[in-house]
């Protein structure tokens, strides 16, 4: 079975490697991980993921700026993605998924289970849509 791709994109690397842990211990997904927003368009081209975990709150490009470049792009277009932050708590988001205006949200820190189930579901979404 081929593992799912993320693409984790948060200024903080400390961040990044933690999520990349927890999903990689599923053993389900793999993960590219990048601090440098202005790089994440180059990263995704390359990597080609199946879901982006963006930080909406980063250095030059936020997490908003850095999906509109991937809406613009033909190959990462219909990547889903789902944004991450620290302007929501876990205990204000009930330990879920926050759904704003279409996007989708995860409080920091993310909870292993909360961030699987969630990834879980957007792919879910996104394989029906493409049905």
């Amino acid at each position: 079975m081929d593992k799912t791709r993320v693409l984790i994109v948060d200024d903080d690397l400390q961040v990044s490697q933690l999520v990349a842990i927890m999903l990689e211990k599923t053993r389900l997904y793999t993960t590219a991980l990048e601090t440098r927003p202005h790089l994440a368009l180059r990263t995704a081209c390359n990597f080609k993921p199946q879901l982006a975990l963006l930080d909406v709150d980063m250095p030059g490009l936020d997490g908003g700026d850095v999906a509109a470049q991937f809406r613009a792009h033909p190959a990462l277009r219909d990547v889903p993605i789902i944004f991450f932050t620290s302007l929501v708590s876990p205990r204000d988001a009930n330990q879920t998924m926050i759904t704003r205006g279409g996007e989708r949200f995860l409080p920091k820190p993310v909870d292993a289970a909360v961030l699987i189930r969630s990834i879980e579901s957007v792919l879910g979404e996104a394989a029906t849509e493409s049905s």
